[in-house]
């Protein structure tokens, strides 16, 4: 049969393999600090080895599609070289997800590696993935108007109801796939 996903992260060039675009003294803060701090509570950091699910071929299609650009626009004297930390979660989940929020703001806190700097965290996901590109489109327009315009109370809501395959105007989510 195909072989079972592991769910976990990977982190830093691990996940892009482009060296001069991630901060390699955030990724080691990141994985031998942060997440020993987190102890039992730390998402599962994935070895990547040839054959595993977390090959850079295997990415999902938009985010491939977003480090290509991020490498365009990190090239000399770009405020983007060797300042990014990409991070993939395999597998979704609110656990998982939780977790890592948690070991991401140990970054930013006293004591984090970036401390002192302002920090842009950037996420994505698809929750129309494998859907008919209709109904894709309906769900990701639903989506983005939700995160721009609604307040935290009713996107978590939003959320919790497409992780549960709660139908939202259309969108099924994740959970009834």
């Amino acid at each position: 049969g195909a072989p079972l996903k592991q769910e976990g992260i990977t982190v830093g060039t691990k996940v892009c393999g482009d060296a001069q675009l991630v901060d390699r003294d955030a990724a080691t803060f990141f994985r031998q600090d942060a997440l020993q701090r987190m102890g039992h509570y730390v998402p599962q950091l994935l070895k990547c080895v040839e054959g595993t699910s977390c090959e850079h071929r295997d990415l999902p299609l938009g985010l491939a599609s977003q480090l290509a650009f991020l490498g365009a626009i990190s090239g000399d004297g770009s405020p983007l070289k060797s300042n990014v930390l990409p991070i993939v979660m395999h597998g979704q989940g609110v656990r998982m997800a939780a977790r890592l929020g948690d070991a991401l703001s140990l970054l930013v806190q006293p004591g984090g590696i970036w401390e002192a700097e302002r920090v842009l965290f950037v996420f994505a996901g698809d929750l129309s993935e494998n859907l008919p590109a209709v109904q894709a489109d309906l769900c990701d327009a639903k989506t983005a108007e939700t995160v721009s315009y609604a307040g935290v109370p009713q996107i978590a809501s939003y959320f919790d109801d497409l992780l549960h395959g709660k139908a939202r105007e259309g969108c099924p989510g994740p959970a009834a796939a």
